[in-house]
């Protein structure tokens, strides 16, 4: 138990909602559809639990609050906005950490009906289990060179353009 105690502290209240929680609800999931995702070792099964939250939250940031954005089916602030309400309001971050996770735990959802009916097709054509694994590590690269490229534009490169504005305004 004190184990356990341990790993979980190594963690931040947002890997925990944002990765850990949908991770393991999604490996749940795919164990229930037939694929085997756990192992006998729980520090692996937290590991795996881990990485497959981490691909669930770079899927629903790419895939599901990209389109989102762009359909204005939220509204998108900019980030002097977030963080100015932010020290105004500090309940303000937890209710954005919130929508992070529901945001991972929608991704984690579609991709168990993404998974769901893979493994129908994969059971009616096999060929399908000859090229999964170069095909899942291709998807993969390609959902990471993705999440890349978004964190360094939308994220990195805006704060320096932020602190650039600060420095030539003093």
């Amino acid at each position: 138990m004190e184990h356990i105690v341990k790993l979980f502290s190594k963690f931040s209240k947002y890997e925990i909602l944002n990765h850990l929680i949908p991770g393991l609800a999604l490996c749940y999931i795919l164990t229930l559809i037939g694929y085997c995702v756990w192992s006998t070792d729980w520090v692996i099964n937290i590991v795996v639990a881990y990485f497959v939250g981490m691909i669930c939250s770079r899927f629903s940031s790419l895939c599901i609050e990209e389109p989102f954005k762009k359909w204005k089916w939220i509204e998108w602030r900019k980030y002097e906005e977030y963080n100015k309400a932010k020290k105004e309001r500090p309940f303000i971050a937890l209710l954005q950490e919130n929508a992070n996770m529901y945001r991972s735990l929608a991704g984690a959802f579609v991709i168990a009906l993404v998974a769901t009916g893979y493994y129908k097709l994969r059971l009616l054509c096999p060929f399908f289990i000859k090229v999964e694994l170069p095909v899942l590590v291709l998807l993969l690269a390609l959902l990471y060179i993705f999440s890349y490229r978004k964190q360094i534009n939308d994220y990195v490169d805006k704060h320096l353009k932020l602190m650039d504005d600060y420095y030539l305004v003093k």
